[in-house]
């Protein structure tokens, strides 16, 4: 059986776990797609996990619980970086579509209405269309009335669009 300082020594490590999986599947990990019901599964899953770690602490021994929690920790890790990537690829694919979005206003106020496709922007208002910074992806453009809506398909197939007077939002 195990001793009462592994039992603390256990249990301080799942609540350790638990708050560090809560921050990084929190309000951060919405940038990359997560939804409020999947932190919640996903911190649903880390309880889980500590239950088989110490469960397998106890039936194959400490070599076997030290392996699992290190691959766990990994794993978070792993999202963390992602997390964070993701962020930097959307920043980076925003400003290009705010390039668009300017060309777009620039090109309504000197023609009087705004393009039907944005290879009609060139090389009068840009010198090329840019691209998301994601690879394969592209802007979708549309009009609707005296507006446009300008979009792509970020990470996690979220679906990013603004507009004339709206800023980005990105839906899952």
């Amino acid at each position: 059986m195990l001793s009462q300082w592994t039992l603390i020594i256990i249990a301080i490590a799942a609540v350790l776990l638990a708050v560090t999986s809560s921050r990084i599947l929190g309000t951060h990990a919405l940038g990359f797609g997560t939804t409020g019901f999947m932190a919640l599964l996903s911190l649903g899953s880390t309880v889980l996990l500590v239950a088989v770690l110490i469960f397998s602490a106890i039936i194959r021994g400490w070599f076997s619980f030290a392996v699992s929690l290190m691959c766990l920790i990994a794993m978070f890790l792993f999202f963390r970086v992602n997390g964070k990537l993701s962020a930097q690829v959307s920043h980076q694919t925003r400003y290009s579509g705010d390039r668009i979005a300017a060309a777009l206003i620039e090109f309504k106020q000197k023609k009087g209405a705004y393009p039907t496709q944005l290879n009609e922007l060139t090389p009068q208002f840009l010198t090329q269309v840019p691209s998301p910074t994601l690879k394969g992806s592209t802007f979708f453009y549309r009009l609707e009335g005296d507006a446009f809506v300008l979009g792509y398909t970020s990470t996690n197939w979220m679906l990013c669009t603004r507009g004339v007077d709206t800023p980005w939002h990105c839906d899952d």
